[in-house]
């Protein structure tokens, strides 16, 4: 217990990773070291002295991004709830404070939309009766272990199919990556779908054994499947399908009874059928399909701008034509079913499994059906859902691979091709966000300041003054009084921000600020796909400050905003062997300011506790 509880602790405390991997996250480095193991390993086979550095530089090209990706999570994960986290903090109190059974299995199988997060729920009900709190930290920690659960599965295809462990070195580039960047910061995206990626392959994995016990496990994660989020139903159609395929008749007739009383139990306990005002799929099929093939390819979604205008975003194209690919591959494998004198587990495995990724794209545009082209762009996709993605894509390699495996030269074409993009697919979703994780985490670090004096939240909502639950009057401020007097969670207000505060109370900032500072004013389609105002505000210190806040003040407001540095592009990047630059910036919509005409003074904090006045005022109206 001692030792379980030292775990927890390190996590919460960034495992005492340095401060400095905050503020340098030596991306240029990983790329370097990267590249030296790639030429390393390649040199190995044409240069016979170096043949005995090939399994060494292999082996570390397998482990090195899985230990630079957990490396990051410790250091960017905010402690911070976030958004729908309240949500399910809200439960794990009424669990905790149930008087009876059946107001607990109330507030365990509670309806969210038109999920049921009971296995988050007993996540976080474990975590708080073992070690008096909810970590969020920890919860994103757990959650993407169960990546690593994926990545194994996917291993076991190539060790079956006899397919050299060489090939399966791209395969940790696809899964450990920032595609997905909200699961790396957000404790509900990250205890959600990679367990449910997981354990839908889980369940794949042993309804595609033969055996009892194979079957035992299939029941099992498909129901542990199903309580993780509404998309694990569809493990018990492609189990019944699957056995149904290799005629295990009395196996069916049983899965089919325990299918039918699960689907009894999810959409009878306390279950509201929530009405959509969406149209049928079928009114737009074209438009639909290119949306669905877009999920299914939601790998190259780049984590830039996609404002909604009246031409294709090129990425948004890829995603289209990715996933019509990946329609192509799977045709090709299901022709396996006739060609193939005997179909092996990894068969059935693959085909679940795409099965399952695919269906929950089916899922989603049947739940948000577009009535265009969706490579226009808007709000279209959240990144938490590139997680389906990413998976698809290492799942759709390995099709290709066990296909060619007879042709050497296809086989050498395919793994060394796919490496190749995918490797840069993987550098460019670090350099693209790993700036919005620092920004995340130090918006997230304000929040507590933003509750405590003025009822809000820096990072949530669209305009000023909103919080979770619709701006409910009462629900958030209760919530937020049980949450910490139960010890589930407590948002306090940062030390820098506390001091400040003391500061600005009764003080002006004097000292003149004698770098550049710049507000820059632009319109941006919001996250609704509506225009509206958008405001970065940028400091380039003339000296080796570093910037902590943007204060706006007036007479009856005091906002800190986060400085969060700016990236350095690529070449300049490698020339100074660095990621960020000197240059602080933060942007939000002019709707998260207060309403009504205003004129701030600004005035900047760096990280020594030093306050600046750039001697400009901000203003709104």
């Amino acid at each position: 217990m001692v030792l379980h509880l030292r775990a927890f602790w390190l996590l919460n405390n960034r495992m005492t990773i340095p401060d400095i991997f905050m503020n340098n996250p030596y991306f240029p480095q990983y790329v370097e070291l990267v590249i030296l193991l790639v030429g390393m390993f390649g040199l190995s086979f044409v240069v016979p002295s170096l043949r005995s550095l090939r399994t060494a530089a292999g082996v570390s090209l397998i482990f090195l991004p899985i230990v630079y990706f957990f490396a990051l999570l410790v250091t960017y994960v905010s402690p911070v709830p976030f958004t729908d986290d309240y949500n399910l903090f809200e439960t794990i109190s009424k669990l905790h404070r149930a008087q009876d059974l059946a107001s607990f299995c109330s507030a365990l199988f509670e309806q969210v939309n038109q999920h049921r997060f009971a296995f988050e729920r007993l996540v976080m009900l474990a975590m708080y009766y073992s070690t008096g709190t909810v970590s969020v930290p920890v919860l994103v920690f757990i959650g993407n272990l169960f990546m690593l659960g994926v990545l194994l599965l996917i291993y076991l295809i190539f060790k079956s199919e006899r397919i050299h462990w060489h090939y399966f070195i791209p395969v940790p580039y696809m899964l450990f990556n920032l595609v997905y960047s909200e699961n790396a910061y957000w404790g509900i995206a990250a205890i959600q779908n990679t367990p449910l990626i997981f354990m839908a392959f889980l369940s794949v994995y042993g309804l595609s054994r033969s055996g009892r016990g194979g079957w035992f496990l299939g029941f099992f994660a498909a129901l542990v499947t199903t309580f993780i989020s509404g998309s694990g139903l569809l493990t018990w159609i492609i189990g019944a399908l699957f056995l149904a395929f290799k005629r295990k008749y009395k196996r069916l007739v049983v899965w089919v009874m325990l299918t039918i009383a699960v689907v009894i139990f999810y959409f009878t306990y306390d279950y509201t059928i929530i009405q959509s005002d969406n149209e049928s799929v079928l009114r737009h099929p074209f438009y639909n399909l290119l949306l669905l093939w877009g999920f299914w390819g939601n790998a190259l979604y780049l984590n830039v701008p996609h404002p909604l205008v009246n031409y294709f975003h090129a990425d948004m194209v890829w995603c289209a034509v990715l996933g019509f690919v990946f329609t192509i591959i799977l045709l090709f494998w299901l022709l396996r079913i006739v060609t193939m004198p005997k179909l092996t587990w990894t068969f059935w495995f693959l085909l679940g499994a795409a099965m399952f990724i695919m269906g929950t794209g089916a899922m989603f545009v049947i739940s948000r059906p577009s009535g265009g082209f969706f490579m226009y762009g808007g709000a279209i996709f959240s990144r938490r859902y590139m997680i389906f993605g990413v998976v698809l894509l290492a799942l759709m390699y390995t099709c290709v691979l066990v296909m060619l495996k007879k042709s050497p030269r296809g086989l050498l074409v395919s793994g060394v091709l796919s490496f190749l993009g995918v490797i840069s697919l993987h550098f460019c979703s670090y350099y693209l966000t790993l700036v919005d994780l620092r920004q995340s985490y130090e918006s997230l670090a304000l929040d507590g300041y933003y509750w405590r004096e003025y009822n809000t939240f820096l990072t949530q909502g669209d305009k000023y003054g909103d919080v979770p639950f619709w701006n409910h009057p009462t629900r958030m401020k209760q919530l937020m009084e049980a949450i910490s007097e139960d010890g589930i969670s407590k948002v306090n207000v940062a030390p820098s921000a506390e001091n400040f505060l003391n500061f600005a109370k009764h003080n002006t900032a004097q000292r003149p600020f004698l770098g550049e500072f710049k507000v820059r004013s632009e319109v941006r389609t919001d996250w609704t796909n509506l225009a509206s105002d958008f405001l970065t505000l940028e400091a380039s210190p003339l000296g080796a400050e570093q910037v902590k806040y943007f204060v706006l003040k007036d007479s009856t407001h005091t906002l800190l905003l986060p400085a969060v540095p700016k990236p350095l592009d690529w070449w300049s990047m490698f020339l100074q062997n660095r990621y960020y630059s000197d240059t602080y910036q933060y942007g939000l919509y002019r709707m998260k300011l207060p309403a009504s005409n205003r004129s701030y003074a600004v005035w900047l904090v760096t990280n020594d506790d030093q306050y600046w006045n750039t001697n400009k005022s901000l203003n709104i109206h």
